[in-house]
This record gives C-alpha cells, structure tokens and sequence, in this order.
C-alpha cells in the first residue's frame, strides 16, 4: 500500500514537471458568463489597437533582423521554464569562456544575440512588446522596412524551372514559326504576281479533263431513311443541284491543294516542333561531336565548304546549284579575299550571269525561274 502511494506520488510530479514545460506564455482564457469563452489576447489586439502598447514597443529593436523565438528555438507559446533551459544549452556551447566549437571569434559575435533574446522573452513586459509588434506588423511598418530580409519564394527545384522555361520558349518558337509560315503563305496566294486564282482556275480545269467521263450512279436511299427525320426527302432536281455543287467544291479543293503544293516547294518544310529550342538541347552532345568530328578530319578544308562559307550559302542553297556550277564556283578559290573581291566586282558589272553576289539573290533569282511571279518568303 505504501508502495503504492509512493508511486502515484512519483507519478504525479512527473506530469506536473511535464506540464509546466509545456506552460503557456499566458493563462487559458476564461469562460465568461453565459458560456462564451474570452478572446485571446492575440485575436483582441489585432482587432483593437493599443496606444500606449504601440508607443512603449516601437521604442525597442529587439532581436534586430532575427526572430527572438528562432534564435532560442523555442515557441511562441513556450513558458519561462523552456526558455531559460534553451538559453542554458546555448549559452554552454557559444559562450566565449566555453566556446565548444574552439572558433572563440564566432563565439563573441553570436553569444550577444542568444543572450538579448533571452533577456527579451524572459521580461514579461518586454516579450509583451515584442509579442505585439510581431502580431500587429501594420502598425510599426519603420521597423519592419529597417529590419526585414527578403527572402527567395517559392523555394522552387532550379532544374524544374529550367525545364519549364525551356519548354515554354520552345513552344513559343514553334507557335512564331508556324504564325509566319502561314502568314507567308497567305501573302503569296494574295500577291498578283502569283496568280494563284488563275492557277486554281486552270488546275480545275485540268482536273476536269482527267477526271473519268461515265461515274457509277448512286442508288437512291430508301423512303424511310429519307424521312427519318421528319423531313421530307428532297426533290430529284434539287437533289442533283446538291450533287453537282459538291462536285465542283471537291474539285476546287483538289486544286487548291494541287497549287498549294507548289506553294510548299517554294517556301519551303513547314516548321516542326523538331525544330524548338529543347530538341536542340536534346541534339547538343550529338552535334558537338559531328562538328568536332568535321573538323578533326579537315572538313572544314574542302573547296565546296570553304567556298560556301565565302557566298555567304547554306547548305541547301549549295545542293540546289548544278554539279557543273558547283565546280566553276571551286575554281575560283573563293575563300581567298582577293579572289571573292574580284568576282564580286565582275557579279556587279555583269548582271546577266546566272549567279548571285548574295545567297539570298541567288536563291530568289533561282526560284524567280520556276516561278516567274515568284513570291518567296523572306530569311
């Protein structure tokens, strides 16, 4: 029985020990009369200012840029018990007659700041204060512009936000490039000088005459699939007007697809999302080593690439010349700046030679040949 008694005893010290590490900065609200519980001190000072608490807070800097329950890491709601034994733990590591760590200068520059926090949250007028300056920062805005950090947010993965803005600028490239293709295309159909009305007009006709004279007739449908919405089938003679009109669409179509075509070549490959920013981030170690590759094995020395590089031509541009134009073009060892003087002097005295002093006048004079209204969309 005696046993017992002690140990209920022992058991109750324990849980008041552990009760009062847990103490509050401040009593429970009471219940009021009628069974309405008192508002917190917190809710009541940021619904109702306090003059004479404003004017003796913003007196004080406090903790300065850093937070008084951070550095002692503890609570806001913690009890004096908590608070004194984590200035203890601190104070034991960072004093400069202890100094644990052996850096006794880093010891001297933070121990000050472990030791105002405490004599801070120990003074129960002072973390009165401090508690109102952190619950109502509208109302001390000099302090928190001195004293404030900025901080970066949303702490965000830097490699998520590397993929997503290249992914946002690739898709972005490809929409541009589409607009402008399509936006070229629609200039050469509007331009006179392509005809593109009349080509339709005769690609029609064409089509008419290729098409095959006797088609199979279709058999008429059933009454009752013709009224099965309730509508009356139509009349034989409009039904053969209908007929004839979607021959006639259907043919335009195929020759405005047939025109389109050759518009295509013109202006060449539509753009793909092949060509955006992270296909070529994608492609990059490749590259790198076909290039290295080029140069390791003296590519960069051939006369046709040399003599490219000279014209200012892309590679396109040189597969589009005749072999035997090709040739003549090497032979003038144009990578030599006295010789690309000298044929670009005799381009511009000789305006009949078919070629160009520019990549880009050779390849609208070429397409000017195929197309002798030729509308080409610029580099």
């Amino acid at each position: 029985m005696k046993a017992t008694y002690i140990g209920f005893v022992i058991l109750a010290l324990t849980a008041s020990a552990l009760a009062q590490d847990e103490e509050p900065a401040s009593e429970e609200p009471k219940k009021e009369s009628g069974g309405k519980k008192k508002k917190s001190a917190k809710e009541d000072a940021m619904q109702y200012k306090d003059p004479e608490r404003q004017e003796a807070a913003e007196k004080f800097s406090y903790c300065e840029h850093d937070n008084c329950y951070e550095l002692l890491g503890v609570e806001p709601t913690a009890g004096p018990i908590p608070i004194k034994r984590a200035y203890r733990r601190l104070a034991a590591e960072y004093h400069p007659d202890k100094c644990s760590t052996g850096d006794v200068e880093y010891c001297r520059q933070v121990f000050p700041k472990y030791a105002n926090a405490y004599e801070i949250l120990s003074s129960t007028e002072m973390r009165k204060n401090y508690n109102y300056v952190l619950e109502n920062p509208f109302e001390f805005p000099g302090f928190y512009f001195k004293y404030s950090r900025p901080k970066y947010a949303p702490k965000s993965d830097l490699r998520f936000v590397f993929l997503v803005t290249v992914l946002g600028a690739s898709a972005m490239q490809y929409l541009l490039k589409k607009s402008q293709y399509e936006q070229a295309l629609a200039s050469m159909k509007r331009a006179p000088t392509t005809r593109y009305q009349e080509r339709v007009k005769e690609a029609m006709a064409v089509l008419e005459k290729t098409r095959p004279k006797s088609e199979p007739k279709e058999e008429p449908a059933p009454a009752a699939a013709a009224t099965k919405d309730g509508k009356p089938p139509p009349s034989p003679s409009k039904a053969k007007k209908e007929s004839k009109q979607d021959k006639i669409e259907k043919l335009r179509k195929d020759a405005e697809a047939q025109v389109d075509a050759e518009l295509y070549e013109l202006l060449g490959a539509a753009p793909t999302p092949y060509d955006s920013v992270i296909v070529s981030l994608f492609k990059l170690p490749i590259t790198a080593r076909s290039v290295a590759m080029f140069y390791a094995t003296g590519g960069h020395l051939e006369p046709g690439y040399m003599t490219r590089m000279a014209l200012g031509m892309s590679q396109e541009e040189w597969d589009e010349c005749a072999e035997a134009e090709q040739e003549e073009l090497k032979g003038y060892r144009l990578w030599i700046d006295d010789n690309l003087t000298e044929y670009e002097t005799m381009m511009a005295s000789n305006t009949n030679t078919p070629k160009s002093k520019s990549a880009k006048d050779k390849r609208m004079k070429r397409l000017a040949k195929k197309n002798p209204g030729g509308f080409v969309m610029s580099d």
